[in-house]
């Protein structure tokens, strides 16, 4: 959906640059990123400045290492802008998938803004 490359598709699919890094040095934005994989997102983002809304369904079958690779392959081989990456490890997915039970993929969307994405 994103793109091999990551780019996105305008106004669908959003790219996965500098907004993924930048989410990523906040513990807050690294929760987000595990609960976008694991929980979904359903509703209008604005990334890198630009509106998207569309649904990524949840990857919940992913076990929390598998989750973690994703998300370190986005943030060393994809989003090569932005700060430096820290990689996710598997103990930091699982806490973050605990915390997120409760949570929608329209949650998620919102809290997207709420982490500073954007």
């Amino acid at each position: 959906c994103h793109t091999a490359t990551g780019r996105g598709v305008p106004g669908a699919y959003p790219p996965l640059g500098s907004d993924f890094r930048a989410l990523a040095v906040k513990p807050d934005g690294r929760r987000y990123l595990v609960l976008a994989v694991t929980r979904g997102v359903s509703g209008p983002l604005v990334v890198e400045g630009k509106p998207f809304r569309n649904v990524m369904p949840a990857q919940s079958g992913l076990d929390d290492a598998s989750v973690a690779a994703v998300l370190n392959h986005v943030g060393t081989v994809i989003a090569k802008s932005g700060p430096p990456f820290k990689a996710f490890t598997a103990k930091e997915v699982a806490t973050a998938r605990a915390s997120g039970q409760a949570i929608t993929a329209a949650d998620v969307a919102r809290l997207h803004a709420t982490v500073g994405g954007g």
